[in-house]
């Protein structure tokens, strides 16, 4: 049902049907075309289903859709030419334990915590997953790991992110982050009138 809450509660529900899948596997009759075709719509269902989850449970770490997107584990980016305009609406803020009145995307006031998704069903408090320690690896190429070793779950205020509406900002052929270094994030707010300047006048959306 359309605007129905109900449905953030399926979210990740296939994960469970999984292991039926997994269980009785088809190798035994299907062809291995068959079978290959198969199995990569299995994977790819089991990405979508995870991303989800997550999603759904406002558990993304900071820099996982960011510096440290991995196309492996999530899928290629693959971002549209342009992307709609968002900022903070500050007439919207949950605190810690406060019911969700308005669904959507918030940014939390706690530093290395990324924003989440949150709905009329979110568990209560509206914790942020906040970095605390991170990897110290150097691979033998020298290039550092930034992935964050230590999250802990603490107690945030949020602020909706609302969108723009009739604004788009370009994409730029690279991206917004060139590298998995987390500078280009925190740096953001410097960074951000490079790609909005041009991008402040409406516009329409590729698919419109």
């Amino acid at each position: 049902q359309h605007n129905d809450p109900n449905a953030y509660i399926t979210g990740g529900g296939v994960r469970s049907d999984n292991k039926g899948l997994t269980d009785y596997w088809p190798e035994r009759w299907m062809s291995p075309s068959a079978l290959q075709q198969y199995s990569d719509l299995f994977s790819l269902g089991s990405m979508y289903d995870m991303m989800v989850e997550i999603t759904v449970a406002s558990r993304w770490k900071e820099g996982l859709l960011t510096y440290l997107y991995d196309e492996e584990f999530f899928g290629p980016l693959d971002l549209p030419a342009q992307i709609p305009r968002y900022q903070l609406d500050t007439s919207v803020v949950l605190g810690p334990n406060d019911p969700v009145t308005v669904t959507g995307i918030y940014l939390p006031d706690v530093e290395y915590a990324c924003a989440q998704f949150f709905h009329p069903f979110s568990y209560l408090p509206h914790v942020a997953p906040q970095g605390k320690a991170r990897s110290d690896y150097i691979s033998p190429e020298g290039k550092r790991d930034y992935h964050w070793e230590q999250i802990e779950n603490v107690p945030a205020t949020w602020t909706l992110i609302r969108r723009v509406e009739n604004e788009f900002i370009p994409v730029p052929p690279q991206g917004f982050f060139l590298t998995d270094h987390p500078d280009g994030l925190y740096r953001w707010p410097e960074r951000e009138p490079n790609f909005v300047e041009h991008g402040q006048r409406p516009a329409r959306p590729d698919n419109a």
